[in-house]
């Protein structure tokens, strides 16, 4: 049975505090329309895992806020700007049961890197928009290259 992994890149920042910074308020909108978004599609995640960082941290709460009973949010350091690579698929492999589907928000060169591993075995060079969603799909463990799906319309 295959998982699915949702990936989504945190909401806009605010001009305070540039190394970590709050959600901007266009950045909480950006993360209410995903997260209606997701809610629309029933692709709902067993789990939210999320960057350390204020922004992850903020987009995370509000998009869990979207299920009447919400998804575990948890907070990975594997998501933050320098995570490694390989423990956040050996993380996700060991936390996401088949037939399930999880979250990982964090941000763009770590999403890249997932993402574009997941697929080709290398970064992916698209440029991730805030707030954006992408989902993948693993007919078998997650790990590089094992991804089968991308780019679905949620």
């Amino acid at each position: 049975m295959s998982r699915t992994v949702l990936l989504m890149r945190h909401g806009q920042g605010g001009p305070e505090h540039p190394s970590d910074p709050e959600l901007s308020a266009s950045g909480r909108a950006e993360v209410v329309s995903a997260a209606r978004q997701l809610w629309l599609s029933a692709a709902r995640p067993a789990f939210i895992a999320h960057s350390p960082l204020r922004r992850a941290v903020e987009s995370a709460r509000l998009l869990a806020s979207a299920w009447d009973t919400p998804p575990a949010v948890e907070a990975w350091p594997e998501l933050a700007p320098d995570g490694v690579l390989l423990e956040l698929f050996l993380r996700v492999d060991a936390r996401l049961p088949a037939g399930q589907t999880g979250l990982l928000l964090g941000h763009a060169p770590v999403l890249q890197a997932f993402f574009g591993s997941a697929l080709f075995s290398a970064p992916e060079p698209r440029p991730w928009r805030t707030a954006e969603l992408r989902r993948l799909h693993f007919p078998g463990p997650v790990r590089v290259g094992g991804g089968e799906t991308a780019r679905e319309p949620l």
